[in-house]
């Protein structure tokens, strides 16, 4: 069945992001560029906004055998809205139909443009099955395409080998088929956006025991053809060729086996295959910087942003590294949600501008640095581990170890067993943990950060009797960015642009006002984190003392300053709970409020309500910090005078 759906969603993407464009099982869909909620489909077309499917009737006889009727469509049949105006369609039957009003009225342009030999034009399915629907026809044009950039130039293929040209919409017609075997599918021509001479051919006789791929090109409107399959496997016929709107000369193929590029306009073909399954490929689209991939039985595929391919040079892969340039971002964190855990879902792409590079050496530390436009320092990223990710690594470096003795004990030696990962088996109580910075990937080859256009963390809460926290780094505005990255001896730098969202309305001033205010909370945050900070230093040094002698004149007066720090700092930041444990009711912290304070729209200005709970939790929190170095100060006096007496060294705070 033909579905229409996003390559992402803001919420579950399961099937219920999807609807139906029209096309039935096997229609190809043409979009409306105009109009994208417009689809149109052999017989249909769906205005998907406004909840309106329309039949259109393109051609009209009454059922008759393929010998002797006037129209023959191919079960797929092909239709494409034309790249010079939104209302006009061409559609393949064994003519080329046009509708120039939206697909309201058809009229034929064309002359019988397959071969239409009589030994084909028969009832399909004998002698087992007799097919009576009249879905099942041969000799039926398989592929149309316009060229981009002149109106009226339009190549059609059909499925038992022909190819033909006009270049006057319609009133003249050529035969420009390449020299191939007769009967050969012609499966998709791809009419080149740089020159309207020059057209991409892929075909395919695997119905006819031959699993050579086609792969031809034009550049004198099909006079001639050079062939450009080298590098491709024998067997792996072909179904699609695509050529980047963006980058001349660099194609994608579609063949039996997956997906193949090639960077000199067909001159040599290197896979694509990276996690995709081995698998046919029916068709690809090239939209905006990503390439659509249409599988044969194992889904649509997405490859995201190719703009690292359309950047590759022949002496790329000899740097010892190398920085892509970014493409321009869209400042939209999205929040791919699922509620109901049985249904199979889409997998969404990864947030924040895509940062590629190329590692000759997976042993290099490679660091980057985010900069606005004033040259004012985002944020700093390292492929080194930090302390957290250090200590986890050996911990579960360990935990293997322990695992791969027991397997060895118990008679199981393949290296493949003993090299698997440890994994910590699920557990339902909490981790009161900070996570890690987001780290840089440095493998051999190419790699790729994703920078959610946020500004670095701020302090850490080193407590853990509180809720580990960081706060966290305010969303960075739209406008000009700069990258830098330093690896294999050298330090490379691009740039690229930060575009507001074009869904809201919020100016300039807006979200300047908006950053503005995340920044003063987050100055008071960091003011209630540092206090409790030093809190915790001085609690730790009091449970040395205790431990050391807890019956001393100063122990009582120890006991006490530790319960005023422990008192103080459960009213500014959240304690941890366990596994059903829970806060008494309405006791939230200073900085619970601040931080859910914090949770207000990222797109808009803060609103006078917002403004005004921004200045009451801020002067709280200088509040609750100023007593507690209050009450902190009066009692060290006493505890230092006991301690002095006893010929201790002073507590510092």
């Amino acid at each position: 069945m033909a579905a229409c759906g996003p390559s992402r969603t803001d919420g579950m993407f399961d099937i219920s992001a999807w609807y139906y464009p029209g096309g039935g099982e096997s229609g190809i869909i043409a979009v409306d560029p105009a109009h994208p909620d417009i689809t149109y489909a052999a017989g249909e077309q769906v205005d998907h906004d406004r909840g309106i499917e329309r039949r259109m009737i393109e051609a009209w006889e009454r059922p008759a055998p393929p010998m002797t009727a006037q129209y023959r469509f191919n079960w797929t049949t092909p239709i494409i809205v034309s790249p010079h105006d939104p209302n006009t369609l061409y559609e393949g039957a064994n003519v080329l139909l046009q509708s120039t009003d939206g697909g309201r009225n058809w009229q034929p342009i064309s002359p019988d443009l397959t071969r239409h030999d009589p030994k084909t034009l028969v009832i399909a399915g004998r002698p087992i099955t007799v097919e009576n629907s009249g879905a099942e026809n041969y000799a039926t044009i398989f592929t149309i395409a316009e060229s981009p950039l002149t109106k009226g130039v339009i190549w059609v293929g059909s499925d038992d080998g022909m190819v033909h040209l006009t270049r006057d919409g319609g009133a003249h017609w050529q035969d420009v088929t390449p020299k191939v075997p007769p009967f050969t599918r012609m499966s998709i021509i791809d009419a080149s956006p740089f020159a309207a001479g020059t057209a991409y051919l892929a075909a395919n006789r695997q119905l006819l025991d031959d699993d050579t791929p086609y792969l031809f090109k034009t550049t004198d409107y099909g006079a001639s053809w050079t062939e450009i399959d080298a590098g491709l496997p024998k067997h792996a016929f072909t179904h699609v060729v695509r050529e980047d709107p963006v980058r001349r000369g660099l194609l994608f193929a579609g063949t039996e086996r997956g997906v193949w590029f090639s960077l000199d306009d067909g001159g040599h073909w290197q896979s694509l295959r990276r996690n995709l399954p081995e698998v046919p490929v029916h068709d690809l689209v090239i939209k905006d910087g990503d390439l659509a991939i249409a599988t044969h039985g194992r889904a649509l595929w997405i490859m995201d942003d190719i703009s690292p391919l359309r950047q590759l040079a022949a002496n790329t892969l000899s740097e010892k590294a190398h920085l892509f340039d970014p493409v321009d971002s869209y400042r939209i964190f999205w929040h791919g949600q699922q509620l109901i855990q049985n249904l199979q879902t889409g997998e969404d792409p990864a947030s924040g501008a895509g940062i590629y590079y190329w590692l000759a050496d997976s042993t290099e530390t490679v660091t980057l640095d985010v900069r606005d436009a004033s040259g004012d320092l985002v944020d700093h990223f390292t492929s080194e581990q930090d302390a957290i990710a250090r200590a986890d690594s050996l911990r579960l470096d360990h935990l293997k170890q322990v695992r791969n003795d027991s397997l060895r004990q118990a008679g199981i030696t393949d290296s493949a067993t003993l090299a698997k990962p440890y994994v910590e088996p699920a557990s339902e109580e909490p981790k009161n943990r900070l996570a890690s910075p987001p780290r840089l990937p440095a493998k051999q080859g190419l790699n790729v950060f994703h920078w959610t256009f946020r500004y670095a963390d701020g302090v850490a809460l080193c407590d853990s009797l509180y809720r580990l926290t960081r706060v966290r780094g305010p969303m960075a505005l739209p406008g000009r960015y700069s990258v830098a990255l330093t690896a294999g001896g050298t330090t490379q730098r691009a740039s690229f642009t930060l575009k507001a969202d074009p869904r809201i309305q919020a100016t300039g001033a807006d979200l300047a006002a908006r950053l503005a205010f995340s920044r003063r909370l987050n100055a008071a945050a960091t003011e209630v984190i540092e206090a409790a900070n030093r809190s915790w230093v001085l609690r730790q040094e009091i449970d040395r003392r205790l431990a050391a002698d807890s019956t001393s004149s100063a122990a009582a007066s120890l006991r006490a300053l530790r319960d005023t720090l422990l008192t103080k700092a459960k009213r500014m930041v959240p304690l941890f709970y366990g596994h059903n444990q829970y806060a008494e009711p309405y006791t939230s912290t200073v900085l619970d409020d601040l931080t859910r304070l914090g949770y207000g729209d990222s797109d808009a200005a803060p609103n006078a309500v917002e403004q005004s709970a921004a200045e009451t939790m801020t002067a709280l929190a200088h509040e609750e910090v100023t007593r507690l170095d209050a009450a902190v100060r009066a009692q060290l006096a006493t505890v230092n005078e006991r301690l002095t007496a006893q010929g201790q060294p002073p507590l510092s705070y």
